[in-house]
C-alpha cells in the first residue's frame, strides 16, 4: 500500500510517499511457484517503480521479514557500504543498535534496498529506540522484523521511533511520529 502526501503537509520540498508492506519470510511456500524468491528484492523493483523518475521522500514500513543485525548501510564518496551509520551532515545519532544481532538473506537484501533509495533504517537508531528493541517475540525466538525506514533527506526532521508492547500478536507494534517543522533527530 502506498499513499502520497503532498509536500504542502510536510512542508518539504518533495512529496512524501507513504509505503506500507508484508514480506513473507524466505523459504515461504509464497514464493514456490515465483521466479523472485527474495520478496525484499521484489519489494525493491516495485518501490523503484513507485517513486520513480520522479522526485521523492519516502517513508517504508512493516514486516519485511529481514534481520540485519546492527547494520546500517552509508554511502561514503559515491561507494556503498554497510557500516555502523556515521553520518556528518546531519546532527544524529552515529551508530545503529539492535538486540537482535542476527542477520539473514532477506537482510542483506534490505540494506542493498536502502542504498537504492538512500534510506535510513530508524529501527536502534531514534532516540526512543536506542536499544533495537525486537519487534517479534514468540516463543520460539524474538527478532527484528518490523521496521521503519525514511529517506535520509527526512533526518532533518524530528523523528520519534518506539516500539510498544505485544498485545495480541507475537508482532510488537512500531510507532514513528515525525515533526511538521524542521529540526534535528534526539
Amino acid at each position: 500500500m502506498c499513499i502520497k502526501i503532498s509536500r504542502t503537509v510536510f512542508d518539504t520540498p518533495k512529496d512524501v510517499v507513504f509505503t506500507g508492506c508484508y514480506v513473507p519470510p524466505e523459504n515461504s511456500p509464497y514464493y514456490d511457484n515465483l521466479t523472485m524468491k527474495d520478496g525484499v528484492q521484489a519489494l525493491e523493483e516495485c518501490l523503484m517503480e513507485v517513486l520513480g523518475n520522479e522526485e521523492h521522500y519516502m517513508v517504508l514500513c512493516g514486516d519485511l521479514n529481514a534481520r540485519t543485525g546492527s547494520s546500517q548501510p552509508v554511502m561514503n564518496d559515491d561507494s556503498c557500504d554497510m557500516v555502523p551509520f556515521s553520518f556528518d551532515a546531519h546532527d544524529v545519532m552515529v551508530d545503529r543498535r539492535t538486540k537482535d544481532i542476527g542477520v539473514n538473506n532477506f537482510g542483506f537484501s534490505l540494506l542493498n534496498l536502502c542504498i537504492a533509495v538512500d534510506g535510513v533504517i530508524l529501527n536502534g537508531f531514534c532516540d526512543d529506540d536506542r536499544a533495537g528493541e525486537f519487534t517479534y517475540v514468540s516463543p520460539h525466538g524474538s527478532s527484528l522484523i518490523d521496521y521503519f525506514i525514511v529517506s535520509e533527506e527526512l533526518l532533518s526532521r524530528r523523528l520519534c521511533l518506539s516500539v510498544g508492547d505485544r498485545i495480541d500478536s507475537w508482532h510488537r507494534p512500531v510507532f514513528l511520529a515525525v515533526s511538521f517543522k524542521p529540526s534535528m533527530v534526539r
